[in-house]
């Protein structure tokens, strides 16, 4: 199976997203979910997904979907 990095995840989520807003608790959710083994805090997949989103010119939402409950 071929590793792929974080940020290589989070480019494709940002990049086949067709919602005018990338919420980033979302995306660290699937981020989760797909990389359970994922060393990074929630924080720091947070600040990787909005330098990401940001540079592609994306806009953001940082609400917290109802029902997310954080990896600690």
């Amino acid at each position: 199976m071929k590793r792929v990095s974080v940020a290589a995840f989070a480019e494709q989520i940002i990049a086949d997203s067709k919602a005018a807003l990338i919420s980033v608790p979302n995306v660290v959710s699937d981020i989760r979910e797909h990389m359970p083994d994922c060393e990074h805090t929630d924080e720091e997949l947070a600040q990787i997904v909005t330098m990401i989103a940001i540079n592609k010119g994306r806009q953001l939402s940082f609400i917290r979907p109802q029902g997310f409950e954080p990896v600690i």
